[in-house]
């Protein structure tokens, strides 16, 4: 049986990690972008999930060489992402005092949306970066390029 504590595979709990930090840091993104953006320009906003990501799949496709981890990795940044903020959100819904009544329901089927665009972008994501590094990684620069 494999050992699933030991440091490489670690990496997973740290990309989960970097999902959950990134879902709850993003719910503030957003709140303070709604302050000074008109809607057309809060879907550039949205961008922003493509960089926690984007590294994570980077940085795997670079240990891994493989493209299925490579997806595993960039959806599961995005999953975690999305469970965090709505958790989150759930909580500060709870707490607002000014909040007289919201839907559960609401909340379970917009994180359930967003839940499946995770999987779906993560997995988009995962794929070109891995597939672009193969690409990228097969070009050899001759020393007169280099000049």
């Amino acid at each position: 049986m494999r050992n699933f504590c030991n440091v490489s595979n670690m990496r997973w709990l740290v990309y989960v990690l970097i999902g959950v930090a990134f879902g709850v840091a993003d719910y503030y993104i957003e709140t303070t972008a709604r302050q000074f953006l008109t809607y057309p320009l809060l879907l550039f906003v949205g961008g922003v999930w493509i960089i926690p990501s984007s590294l994570v799949a980077f940085y795997e496709v670079k240990r891994s060489g493989s493209k299925l981890h490579t997806i595993v990795a960039s959806t599961l940044v995005w999953m975690a992402g999305v469970v965090a903020y709505y958790v989150h959100y759930a909580i500060m819904l709870t707490l607002d005092n000014e909040v007289v009544a919201f839907s559960w329901g609401d909340i379970l089927f917009d994180a359930a949306f967003w839940g499946v665009a995770a999987a779906v972008g993560g997995a988009v994501v995962g794929f070109l970066t891995a597939t672009l590094h193969k690409v990228l990684s097969k070009k050899k620069i001759s020393p007169k390029d280099k000049a």
